[in-house]
């Protein structure tokens, strides 16, 4: 059983970054995502973002939460916008964001994900606006991908976007 390449929970599309192996050693030569990382991280981190190194514990797509930023909303709502990076399956790394969200307000405590936790169409409108603002990073830096079809076995087909 195969599985596609890319894990992608969030972003509009895969931004992936390849990597050059040689085909003797089956070793990288070069670390294209490391760069990519460094000049996204210092495009957003003058954007507010601040660095953190978190653990995505995927057993199949491992990554780091590798930015953040803290937006709080009358003291009830307290989003947390992370910037991601993740290993490919086969080859290469991809970019992605996660939102988690916190809502305390007398008694009544919620504690998720963005699709858990409904939140109010002012705090969404920032959400959208810090999401953009990371994939426009992202762009810069990556190749956008889009996933054109998976298999039955699981395989899928990328095609530059």
């Amino acid at each position: 059983m195969s599985a596609p390449n890319f894990y992608n929970k969030n972003a509009s599309k895969i931004f992936a970054v390849s990597e050059e192996f040689d085909e003797e050693t089956q070793e990288c030569i070069s670390e294209n995502w490391k760069d990519a990382k460094d000049n996204i991280a210092s495009e957003l981190t003058s954007k507010g973002y601040r660095e953190v190194s978190i653990s995505d514990n995927n057993r199949n797509y491992p990554g780091e939460y590798f930015l953040e930023k803290e937006l709080v909303f009358w003291d009830i709502w307290r989003i947390t916008i992370y910037a991601v990076v993740r290993g490919a399956y086969y080859n290469g790394t991809n970019f992605d964001w996660q939102v988690d969200v916190i809502k305390d307000r007398d008694e009544d405590y919620e504690e998720g994900d963005l699709c858990d936790i409904p939140v109010p169409k002012t705090v969404q409108a920032a959400i959208d606006r810090e999401t953009k603002r990371i994939e426009k990073a992202f762009e810069l830096y990556t190749d956008k991908l889009n996933c054109v079809g998976i298999f039955s076995n699981g395989e899928a087909v990328y095609a530059k976007i």
